[in-house]
Formats: C-alpha cells, sequence, structure tokens
C-alpha cells in the first residue's frame, strides 16, 4: 500500500500541479520584493518544475539574472516566454531593457522592439520611457522628446520623465525650458514626499550653466 501512495505522489509531481506552482511563485515573488534574489530565484525555478508554462515565473528569472548582469541567461528566459507567445509585453520589453544594458548586437533592435510594445499598447509607459532613452542615446532628440512629451500627456506627475525631459531640453540648448521642467520634478516630488536632491542638484548644474 505505502508503494502504491509513493507512486501516485510521483505521478501527481511528475504531471503538474498548477495550483502548487502559483503558491511557489507568490513565495517567490516575497523574496524578490525582499531582494533575496537567490531564494526567489530558486523558487521561480521550482515553480517551472510544476508548471512549465508558467510565464511570469520565467519573467522574474529573467530580471534575477538582468539584476546579477548575467544579461545572456536574462535573454534565454525572455526568449522561453517569447517562443510561447511572441507578442507577450513583458517579454519584449524586457529583452528590449536588457538589449540596451548590455549593448550587444544590432543597436536598433530595441528601438524596434519596443515600438512593436507600443503598436500593441500605446498606454505602456515603462516601454515608452526606455525609448525616449534610447533615442536620447543616440543622439535622436526630436523623437525622445516627442516619447517624453506623450508620456506626460498620460501622467504628469512621473518625475523620471519630468527630470529626463528637463536633461534633454538642456542638451537640446533649451536652457528656460530645462530650467521650467527640472522647477516642475522638484516641485510634483516635494508633493509627494519624494527625495529631491538628485533633482536639486540637476537644477544646481542648469542654473550654473544658465550663469554662464
Amino acid at each position: 500500500m505505502k508503494h502504491y501512495i509513493f507512486l501516485i505522489v510521483l505521478l501527481y509531481t511528475g504531471c503538474g500541479n498548477p495550483e502548487y506552482a502559483a503558491e511557489l511563485y507568490n513565495k517567490g515573488q516575497i523574496q524578490y520584493m525582499d531582494k533575496n534574489l537567490a531564494e526567489a530565484g530558486r523558487l521561480f525555478t521550482e515553480t517551472l518544475k510544476f508548471d512549465d508554462e508558467f510565464l511570469n515565473a520565467y519573467l522574474m528569472l529573467a530580471k534575477i539574472h538582468y539584476y546579477n548582469r548575467d544579461y545572456n541567461s536574462a535573454v534565454k528566459y525572455i526568449d522561453s516566454i517569447l517562443e510561447r507567445d511572441r507578442d507577450h509585453a513583458g517579454g519584449l520589453y524586457w529583452k528590449a531593457r536588457i538589449l540596451v544594458i548590455s549593448g550587444k548586437d544590432d543597436p536598433d533592435e530595441p528601438v524596434r522592439i519596443l515600438r512593436s510594445v507600443l503598436e500593441k499598447d500605446s498606454h505602456h509607459i515603462p516601454a515608452r520611457m526606455l525609448l525616449a532613452l534610447v533615442y536620447e542615446k543616440n543622439r535622436k532628440y526630436k523623437e525622445a522628446l516627442h516619447e517624453y512629451i506623450t508620456v506626460l500627456e498620460e501622467e504628469q506627475d512621473l518625475i523620471n520623465a519630468r527630470g529626463n525631459l528637463a536633461v534633454l531640453y538642456r542638451r537640446m540648448g533649451l536652457k528656460e525650458r530645462a530650467l521650467n521642467e527640472i522647477d516642475r520634478a522638484v516641485k510634483v516630488a516635494t508633493a509627494a514626499g519624494r527625495e529631491v536632491k538628485t533633482l536639486n542638484f540637476i537644477k544646481g548644474e542648469f542654473e550654473k550653466w544658465e550663469e554662464k
């Protein structure tokens, strides 16, 4: 009888258990939020043993490898997602992000990926923000400006977007606009109780340039 029960357990664990996979995934999320990346990675890996179609587990493993600077492994996990769902917005966004930070392959590939994300979901703010940064990095300032303004039309209180836009204005030689935008960023951050040290530093640099 004991051998029979043991056989049932083996069959049960071998054929997948989505409910238990979800439980493991939730535990992994807690560890991830607490920045225990090694334990989170173990739990997400276990999740896939019980449900190898759990796409968010692949995504979390990709993020962990990204933060550990293991970009090749991160891309492999993302590709596992895209093999199953080529339009997965999270997978596409993170693949672009990994490609940008790793600096590998075709430099235009992140742009193509991010634009495909936005074609499917024009409200995907992280994708639009990253696209703006990529354009700015490539000195395509008008394109970057368009993306930042589009973001702020949706979310006026995004501090990072306002800070980045201020820096972009300064690079474009639009000093007054740069100062006005950094002032707005400081006011929004102060009202929200957010850290303003970096913004005030940027503002101070702008004011120095203005005096020259």
